[in-house]
């Protein structure tokens, strides 16, 4: 019993299970069919009135759409961790550009700007790059577009699209409307398929915009788009190296349905046909800059016509504008306009002849976009620039630019507009932060010690700074105890408990956990091993010695390799007496042993020909004897018994040579089992072992196979002669050669790269990588690993532990797992591969710690927890000592450092101050993690290894379900997305089988020009280096040789003959047609398959645990109805039937039986012989329904054949109830296995998997993350927007496990075509992540240092923080700032914070109600948000108005709901009819106000460093003038004019606003808080994600305050839309969440002196709502039920 130790539910759906609801709630996103029907016939309707007007249609389609959105489910999600950052994506170029355009610092007011549009679309792509996004971006074809973009914003969309096209490295598409050219949108959406597409579904108002032509493009392509998920470009938000989004995701039903909207919205395209202008030759005015060009053609071009007098003053004023443009920098022109201004007839008068200047610009610029060559197209037109210069102009024209515009026109005089009266009007950018320091006292010595410059630089009047101040030991004491406390949700204290209660539930845990143990080593090499006594001193040194010598001569053997040097240094060995002594026992051993051998194999073969004769040559039996036999034989050749093994494989090759003379032997089967055998004596045995008898019954069965190539090869081997034997009749046809052979039909059997030796350290033949590995424990050193799935890696883990627990009873050794349920199985095989008794009394050797379990934490010698508590431990004052304890941290799947909560692995690997082993399977950029690494090792004095190991030890063999339903095997040439594969010069990340290998050389024949290349790449050639052996002992090492010479031909053919590749790799692909498997007739008929073709046991994987159970309890329903109908027909049901009625009455009288029986026994008399008849009768009864209601093996999925008794379920799981429809399943062999069933039955169904009692396994993701659960085949059971690339690994690894199984089969069902090549073809993304340090992270630092302040191993930690942070290369970062700089800014900035909003008292510990913020560490933000409104007493002012309100516990509720465990809405979520409210009531105002003022506060503190920042660094981090990512530098090219002198003394922008959005006149102060993140100017380190600000504008979910309310989970899912798994987690959050702060509040209400009566009120009702609520919560989930 581990982790989850809190009582769990039956299941999150029990009470749920009838097929109706579960398929509700499997497809909780399907609309219902009244849903659809209603948008159907609202298409219809469209489509019966042709004259409808386009205004009318415009509405009538937006109403369809509006319609679609609201049947959409939408998921909130960081995208580029769900669909994978590697993974193409799609963004839509027009909706880009009008989402930039509704940004707060996009000028609207003046003509347009487009600086800084382009920076912005700039920074937007920068982010998007620096996380590892990789993405093209789609514009419509122009004509196409025409009537939603005209004027200024139709010249920004060009300058945009050339900008891209020509000054950047962004790959940028035009593409046609999906509804008016359907071929060519679907096949450019084939050519690259996109994970997803990324849409702006939220246009808005805009001049120059027709915004309902923009609204429909773009909702048209969303409700039309039939494979990729879409994304909503306005929701997205950056959360460090998160973006989250809503991806909206569309029911198969509901897409399907849509098909009729296309010719409407082609219908509504040519209503809104713009006439297309003529463009003409144009008579260009040649200048010095693109932009002088441009727009001097343009004005000229206006005064060609009718002109008035105001028209020649604005083009006078607009020449002097251009010569200004010319000579200011960026930071001269950013000025402020006064609202009376801005708003002025005159003003629009200006901004309306820049939009003529600009639409056209945009009409002649097509002409000159093959000319961009300079940098003021990107600064091609500033309106606003233009009106402040007019405003200021005394009318004097500087004839430079005029005299060319306005020669040979007749032009009248110009008359000016009068605008002197507003040049007051016109000033700098109001500034109102602070550059200067700020005096702060701070008596704790951390940031001295760590970042002393930046502290001292920042802080003044700091006197004691080097100096710490005493903190109260009570309250450090209780700070450390609570944090821990805190981790033990819904557990009663043990003091509450009785000693011999405690006895018991101990002994009850012990026991559950030791029978989940004991089947954890089945079929495993791994022994138990018991630790009688430790390892000295002198042994322990030994061993360091020898492992280092050993590193050091591995390394020397790497150098001369790489430098060419393959000899090989011999040793000199010396044969010592012992030796030779040691050698004779074990040649005694081995001819005992020989004898014993030769017995059992004499019997076993006996009882095989027995069968054979009886002809029961098919008969499981056989088959068990044959595969005994043939294991026996491996273990014969493990053991050198040579004679013996070649013995036991000529038995079972004489059993399959038996088999071919039969009916059903006659199949490649036999034959391929008989080649396998063959390659096992010939592998295993060396000739001169063999007797002749043994070599001339091996070269019989090898002519029987009928290569001739083999046995002319096998002759040389033996040296013996073909005796005459003719081949097999099934052979005389085959025309390939034993070479190809094996690569086509029996490459699961090549030979692995096994280990040469034994090693004493481990019961299994390492292979070098794996010894390498030993040795770096051994030598107490420091690994990464990266080895893939079913490499053999874990058991690196164990030998670590191993080690310690030989070392002392002291030494501690920490496993970390991601999950929570890896770390119940680790806890189970620790206690199954470990024992070890301790002297000392209360000395365990496993314990646990996690969220809700702790166990044995301070007194184990092998830890196992997860991240989150680990980091607590690290950072406990109370811990420190304990810490120096651990000498090995184990880190399970350290790839999740790139994944959600990724910053607490990465502080984990700062703080280790001991040697680790970081695993993983998925890491993209292993150089760049191992260099961070290294980086941190050598800053403690420690070394790092990588090892890395790309071979998996056995194959995985894809396959999909194609559109008949028939499983088709995958070539991952054909999922190639060949012009990315042109681009990049490189291949994905693809694994070619040796069958695959093979087919790709018939691929290539069609490429002319290469004929030798492929002679020389044909099996029978390429292997011919292997001499004799080539035709049996090919390795997986010389395939994967053979892999890469094939793939590298290819490239090349791709790149040297693109045509003619693609013209023959057209020619073979099949096409791939998938079946959408949606019923689950279609996955039943998938595991028939499995189960005929002997591939069970099989994991199916459905990422819906919903979906898991539905499909689970249908396939039961399905076999028990099937299995019902057979008994009918046969007679037994009715026998059944009987015996039921019969059993049901007798148990009535049995029930006042009993209490006869005990009357009698207690008064001592004899038992009534009617009343033992009848017990007696009814115990036959049950015996006999049992034997006649046994599960028919025919019936249901078991991989021994044998099925599965309630009573063998009962000894897995005590409790299990016969009529629970999941536990009816499991009689049936199949399981259900997610995070919300009972602890119980998932338990069982992991020993019963391993147990093979079940074959059949529907689980979620949380199966693909190491649990022990080995299985031939892995079914991906529908699509979902969480399979990405990383997990699409992870759950296909679980296929083919090591030591089980030759090869794994995977088969993809219901995954479109498009989704599955980018799963095959995808790259394993890149791992980033953010800075470590936060207000959170900070605040521990803080607390820790102040409580020890002594040691000096906190501030170490802080050191590393700052020094090593695995820090992504974000925009802000570019200008190459050291990161000790960039991370020291982020602790003292975070610092400053906790000071000045009183989270911290000056000595740095938590000040009041600051320590939730300290327990609450993992809700940051939220954290700080609670900690601001409880200093502000709001919650007793909500307290006391709610005093009398029935619903009050509610009201608190709706604000706790607002803070925590939120669920984001999307904008189309609205409160339907039903019992939730769904949108949850915004918090009330006083709360509003109070977080908005904190949140006004917190921009002050962060404007104010920024500028002290760039006034300390601003020589570092240069002049802010260069463009994010096309590295466009922006200088004056003249000097300033009287003119622009008067228009730079009116400007200025604050400095640490970026210069690209001052020219816009942005005014911080009234930016928010992600505003002033995002124009920040280029190198200050200030980031959103370490600011501890809230999005009051967002929407959330009621389902909080709704299961309050009602308590119906099926409402929940249904209306509000949770999906179960997210339900049953947040609502187990909340309620731990409750718990913590009942507990403060109660405290804070015992030692305040003011308002004491307040806070016991607010205390009273915080305790009376967690009651509620977890008594809600456990009556909605059936808890202790």
């Amino acid at each position: 019993m581990s982790s989850e130790q809190t009582d769990n539910p039956k299941s999150e759906f029990a009470g749920l299970e009838d097929k109706d609801t579960m398929n509700k709630l499997a497809h909780a996103s399907d609309p219902t069919d009244r849903e659809t029907q209603y948008i159907v016939d609202k298409i219809k309707n469209l489509e019966l009135d042709s004259s409808t007007t386009s205004t009318t249609l415009t509405t009538s389609i937006k109403e369809v759409l509006s319609e679609v959105e609201k049947r959409t489910s939408f998921h909130y999600i960081d995208f580029l961790a769900e669909f994978g950052a590697t993974e193409l994506f799609l963004i839509s170029g027009d909706g880009l550009l009008s989402w930039i355009l509704d940004l707060h610092h996009i000028d609207h007011h003046s003509g347009g700007q487009s600086l800084p549009i382009l920076w912005t679309v700039e920074k937007f792509l920068s982010d998007l790059i620096a996380r590892n996004g990789t993405f093209r971006i789609f514009f419509f074809k122009d004509e196409q577009m025409e009537a939603a973009w005209t004027g200024s914003k139709g010249l920004m969309r060009k300058l945009l699209i050339a900008h891209l096209e020509k000054n950047t490295t962004t790959s940028v598409d035009s593409v046609d409307l999906p509804w008016v050219n359907p071929k060519s949108w679907e096949d450019y959406t084939s050519r690259y398929q996109p994970a997803f597409l990324l849409l702006n579904l939220s246009q808005r108002q805009r001049e120059d915009c027709d915004n309902d032509f923009l609204e429909i493009v773009q909702y048209g392509v969303f409700s039309t788009q039939q494979k990729e998920n879409v994304l909503d470009i306005d929701e997205l938000s950056f959360d460090g190296t998160k973006i989250l989004a809503f991806s909206g995701d569309r029911s198969e039903v509901l897409r399907d349905r849509l098909g009729g909207l296309g010719p409407q919205l082609l219908r509504y395209m040519q209503s809104r046909t713009v006439e297309n202008v003529k463009k003409g030759d144009v008579n260009w005015i040649e200048e010095n800059s693109l932009r002088n060009t441009l727009s001097l053609t343009a004005l000229r071009n206006l005064l060609q016509g009718q002109v008035t007098n105001e028209d020649v003053w604005l083009a006078q004023a607009f020449t002097q504008y251009l010569q200004v443009l010319e000579s200011l920098s960026l930071s001269q022109r950013s000025h402020k306009i006064s609202t009376e201004l801005s708003g002025s007839e005159e003003w629009k008068r200006l901004s309306q002849f820049v939009k003529r200047v600009a639409g056209e610009i945009a009409r002649i610029v097509d002409g000159k976009i093959a000319e961009i060559s300079d940098d003021t197209f990107v600064d091609l037109i500033d309106g606003r620039l233009f009106c402040v210069t007019a405003v200021l102009w005394d009318g004097v024209v500087d004839g430079k630019f005029w005299e060319k515009v306005s020669q040979g026109l007749t032009l009248p005089q110009a008359q000016p507009i009068q605008l002197s009266k507003y040049q007051k009007m016109i000033s700098p950018v109001q500034d109102n932060s602070s550059s200067e320091p700020i005096r702060i006292t701070l008596s704790n010595s951390l940031l001295h010690k760590v970042i002393p410059d930046l502290f001292k630089s920042r802080f003044v009047d700091v006197d004691n700074s080097d100096v710490d101040a005493p903190v109260d030991e009570q309250t450090a004491a209780r700070l450390s105890e609570d944090s821990l406390k805190y981790f033990q949700y819904e557990k009663k204290p043990e003091a509450e408990m009785k000693k011999w209660k405690q006895m018991k539930v101990a002994q009850r845990q012990e026991a559950a956990l030791t029978k989940y143990a004991a089947n954890l080593l089945v079929d495993s090499p791994a022994k138990r091993v018991v630790l009688a006594q430790e390892d000295t001193n002198i042994e322990r040194q030994r061993k360091i010695r020898v492992a280092l010598e050993s590193l050091e001569e591995k390394k020397e053997a790497e150098v001369e390799e790489k430098a060419g040097k393959k000899e090989k240094k011999e040793k000199k060995v010396v044969v010592k007496k012992k030796d030779q002594m040691i050698q004779a026992n074990k040649q005694k051993k081995h001819s005992a042993a020989q004898t014993s051998h030769t017995t059992k194999l004499e019997n076993d073969n006996a009882q095989l020909k027995k069968l054979i004769k009886d002809g029961k040559h098919s008969s499981n039996e056989a088959k068990k004897l044959v595969a005994s036999i043939e294991k026996f034989a491996v273990q014969c050749f493990r053991e050198e018994q040579h004679a013996v093994g070649v013995d036991a494989v000529l038995a079972v090759l004489d059993y399959w040579t038996n088999m071919t003379n039969k009916e059903d032997g006659k199949s490649e089967k036999v034959m391929e089992n008989l080649f396998c055998g063959l390659q096992l004596a010939l592998r295993s045995a060396p000739a001169d072992a063999m007797s002749p008898a043994q070599k001339t019954q091996i070269m019989k069965t090898a002519v029987l196979l009928g290569f001739p190539d083999f046995i002319s090869d096998l002759e040389k081997h033996l040296d013996t002669k073909n005796s005459g034997v003719k081949p097999l009749k099934i052979t005389t046809k085959r025309d390939t050669s034993a070479i190809r052979y094996q690569l086509l039909n029996v490459s699961y059997n090549l030979k692995r790269p096994l280990g040469k030796a034994q090693d004493n350290r481990v019961s299994f033949m390492p292979d070098d990588w794996q010894k390498r590995l030993l040795d770096v424990v051994d030598a107490e050193e420091s690994a990464l690993i990266c080895a893939a799935t079913s490499s053999g890696k874990t058991f690196i883990s164990f030998y670590a532990m191993e080690s310690i627990l030989r070392l002392d009873s002291n030494s501690v050794v920490v496993f970390v797992a991601p999950t929570k349920a890896l770390v119940n199985q680790m806890e189970a095989e620790v206690s199954a591969r470990f024992s070890k008794t301790y002297r000392s009394t209360g000395k365990f050797l496993c314990g646990v710690f996690t969220r809700d379990y702790k166990k044995n934490l301070d007194n184990c010698q092998v830890l196992i927890t997860v991240p989150a508590c680990l980091e607590i431990l690290m950072l406990n004052p109370a811990k420190l000592n304990w810490t120096k304890t651990i000498r090995y941290v184990v880190l399970d799947e350290v790839h999740c450092l790139g994944q959600e909560n990724g910053e607490v692995w990465q502080r984990l690997l700062m703080t280790i101050n001991c040697p680790f082993l970081a695993l993983s399977a998925t890491i993209g950029n292993l150089d760049q993690l191992y260099g961070w690494m290294s980086g941190i090792s050598q800053s403690k004095g420690k070394k790092l290894h990588l090892v890395h190991y790309k071979e998996r030890f056995n194959y995985l063999k894809m396959s999909y379900v194609d559109s008949k339903g028939e499983n088709q095997g995958l070539n991952p040439l054909f999922a190639l997305n060949l012009k990315a594969v042109k681009q990049e010069k490189q291949l994905p990340d693809i694994k070619l089988l040796p069958e695959d290998c093979v087919q790709s050389l018939e691929i290539l024949k069609g490429v002319p020009g290469i004929e030798s290349e492929l002679r020389e790449l044909q099996p029978e050639a390429f292997f011919s280096h292997l001499k004799e052996q080539k035709t049996w002992n090919i390795s997986m090492k010389d395939a994967s040789a053979y892999e890469d010479a094939i793939k590298k031909l290819f490239l090349r053919c791709l790149l040297e003959k693109p045509t003619e590749t693609e013209a023959a790799l057209q020619k073979h692909d099949p096409g791939m047609k998938t079946h959408d498997c949606r019923s689950e007739e279609d996955v039943f008929k998938i595991l028939d398959e499995l189960k005929a073709k002997e591939l069970l046991p099989t994991i199916v994987f459905h990422l819906s645990r919903a979906g898991c159970e539905a499909l689970a309890l249908a396939l039961t329903k399905k076999l028990s109805d099937a299995e019902m109908e057979y008994r009918r027909q046969k007679g037994t049901q009715g026998q059944i039937d009987k015996l039921t009625e019969a059993i049901e009455r007798e148990s009535v009288r049995a029930k006042r039986d009993r209490d006869i029986i005990e009357s009698a026994n207690s008064e001592g008399k004899a038992i009534p012989p009617d009343v033992e008849n009848r017990q007696k009768n009814l115990t036959d009864m049950q015996n006999k329904l049992n034997l006649l209601a046994k599960v028919d093996k025919k019936y249901g999925f078991f991989p021994r054949n044998i099925s599965v008794t309630m009573e063998d379920i009962k000894e897995h799981h005590k409790w299990a109830d016969p009529n629970d429809p999941l536990v009816q399943g499991l009689l049936r062999g199949i399981g259900v296995h997610h995070g919300g069933v009972d602890k119980g039955y998932r338990k069982a169904v992991e020993r019963m998997f391993r147990l093979k009692q079940l074959a059949v396994i529907f689980g979620t993701a949380t199966l693909s993350l190491g649990l022990n659960m080995p299985c031939k085949c892995v079914v991906m059971c529908r699509d979902s927007i969480l399979i990405n690339g990383v997990q699409f690994r992870q759950m296909a690894g679980r296929a083919g496990r090591r030591g089980f199984d030759l090869e794994g089969r995977v088969i993809l069902a219901g995954l479109p075509a498009s989704k599955i090549k980018r799963l095959l073809a995808n790259r394993l993304p890149d791992i980033i992540s953010s800075s470590p340090v936060t207000p959170t992270s900070a605040l521990r630092l803080m607390v820790s240092h102040a409580i020890n302040r002594a040691d000096p191993q906190v501030a170490s930690v802080a050191k590393t923080f700052i020094s090593h942070p695995l820090f992504f290369n974000n925009a802000n970062n570019q200008v190459g700032l050291e990161k000790e700089i960039v991370t020291g800014s982020h602790l003292l900035l975070s610092v400053e914070y906790l000071l000045r909003e009183g989270v911290i008292e000056n000595n740095g510990m938590p000040a009041g109600v600051g320590a939730l913020a300290y327990h609450l560490y993992w809700l940051e933000p939220n954290n700080f948000w609670l900690v601001a409104l409880l200093r502000s007493g709001l919650f007793d002012d909500l307290t006391a108005r709610t005093a009398r309100d029935p619903d009050q516990v509610l009201r608190l509720a709706e604000v706790l709901s607002n803070l925590f465990c939120r669920i984001p809405l999307h904008k189309s979520q609205t409160s339907e009819s039903g019992p939730s409210l769904v949108v949850l009531p915004p918090l009330p105002e006083d709360f509003q106000r109070h977080l908005q003022e904190h949140e006004e506060r917190l921009k002050g503190y962060s404007r104010d460093f920024a500028a002290w920042f760039v006034k300390k660094f601003g020589e570092s981090i240069g002049h802010d003038n260069v463009m994010p990512l096309s590295s466009i530098k922006l200088n004056p090219s003249a000097t300033l004019s009287p003119l622009a002198e008067k228009v730079k003394s009116v400007s200025g922008t604050p400095s640490y606003v970026s210069n690209f959005v001052g020219v816009s006149g942005l005014e911080p102060e009234r930016s928010d808080l992600t505003e002033i993140c995002n124009t920040i100017r280029s190198g200050v380190p200030i980031e959103r994600s370490i600011l501890p600000g809230i999005d009051a504008q967002s929407r959330f979910n009621s389902y909080i305050v709704d299961v309050l309310r009602h308590g119906d989970r099926k409402a929940i899912v249904l209306h509000n839309r949770v999906r179960p798994e997210v339900l049953y987690e947040s609502l187990r959050e909340f309620g731990l969440i409750l718990t913590i702060l009942s507990v403060e509040m109660r405290r804070r209400a015992e030692s305040t002196t003011q308002n004491v009566t307040a806070a016991a009120a607010t205390a009273t009702l915080f305790e009376t709502l967690t009651v509620r609520f977890k008594q809600t919560f456990n009556s909605t989930f059936e808890v202790n039920k």
